[in-house]
């Protein structure tokens, strides 16, 4: 229904409003049918995966070249095949036991006993405890000569 009534407003603003025949892009980041042309000549020169198609005789747009009505890719080289994504489904999303509703977004299977050890971590500031905030680890501290960073908070 949605797709329908999108379809019927653009046939008719179509009819009403016509191509763009001045460039708008730095304004509106729009183009003219003609930098649509020059941009798609160059993508298909450099990229020889892209090509133009002239698409259905009935949907041609007539501010087109009738064999430049739209680019379309094929044959895209895939580092990733189907089935190598499919083998690693099982390092894909999975709940966390014995936490309600939180999900961890990867398991590290290659890691020993099938799992990293992640400790629990108490963060202030986030119950109702009295407890002073935790100092960074001995690995971020700062040397005499070195300046600690600015506080996220801003100055004093």
């Amino acid at each position: 229904m949605r797709h329908a009534l999108h379809s019927l407003y653009k046939q008719a603003a179509e009819l009403v409003v016509p191509p763009l025949s001045k460039s708008q892009f730095d304004e509106k980041r729009v183009i003219t049918p003609k930098e649509f042309e020059i941009a798609g000549d160059f993508l298909t020169r450099v990229c020889p995966t892209w090509s133009w198609e002239k698409g259905d005789l009935k949907k041609q747009k007539t501010y087109l070249p009738s064999d430049k009505q739209y680019l379309v890719t094929r044959n895209v080289p895939c580092l990733q095949r189907a089935c190598d994504i499919e083998r690693d489904a099982e390092k894909s999303e999975f709940a966390i036991q014995g936490e309600d509703d939180w999900v961890a977004t990867h398991r590290n299977v290659d890691a020993p006993s099938g799992g990293e050890v992640v400790p629990d971590m108490d963060i202030p500031g986030l119950d109702d405890s009295d407890e002073a905030p935790i100092a960074p680890p001995s690995s971020h501290s700062f040397s005499s000569s070195s300046t600690p960073p600015p506080s996220p908070r801003g100055p004093g």
